[in-house]
């Protein structure tokens, strides 16, 4: 997506096209002015959803921490692991409620494995212009930090910027 000046990151979706489940993707990148110097380097703050399938997306964003000159342009490394049964780590909740209220979304995200989930729980959201470019990535955290088996938990994340949001994605972990 375009660099988003005024929170210093840069939007990333990032879709598997591999043919495992991965469960780590990260994301690390490079910036370089007009003129081909680097100016800046960094890397991701985190992506949602926390499992991701074959030709499914995840999304985040590379926080560079700084203002870019203009005519800046982006090398983005995405690399992901193979999901292990590790019981550390993170795990997703399904989205089974959402509703959007204004200038914010409100949900709720059920555990619909068969593990106690401990959080914080995120909740991120890729916010799409109708034209499909990316404009936003948003998140907040969920209002329990544990979660049983079967259990659920509400969260809000407010929309920032003028910009508006025609279609989005939600995932929690």
């Amino acid at each position: 997506g375009p660099y988003m000046s005024d929170s210093q990151i840069l939007p990333v979706a990032v879709r598997n096209m591999t043919t495992q489940v991965l469960g780590d993707i990260s994301l690390s990148g490079v910036a370089r002015d007009s003129g081909g110097s680097l100016v800046g380097s960094d890397e991701d703050q985190g992506l949602e959803p926390a499992v991701v399938v074959p030709g499914e997306i995840a999304w985040g964003y590379v926080y560079f921490g700084a203002e870019m000159p203009p005519g800046t342009t982006f090398e983005i490394t995405a690399r992901g692991d193979p999901l292990d049964d590790s019981s550390y780590g993170s795990v997703p909740l399904e989205i089974t409620e959402l509703n959007v209220s204004q200038d914010t979304i409100v949900g709720i995200a059920t555990n619909t494995g068969g593990s106690k989930v401990s959080g914080p729980i995120g909740v991120s959201v890729l916010c799409v212009s109708a034209d499909g470019a990316e404009l936003m990535v948003m998140s907040d955290y969920a209002t329990a930090d544990d979660v049983e088996p079967g259990g659920t938990t509400a969260f809000t994340v407010n929309f920032y910027g003028d910009k508006p949001c025609d279609r989005f994605l939600v995932a929690a972990s």
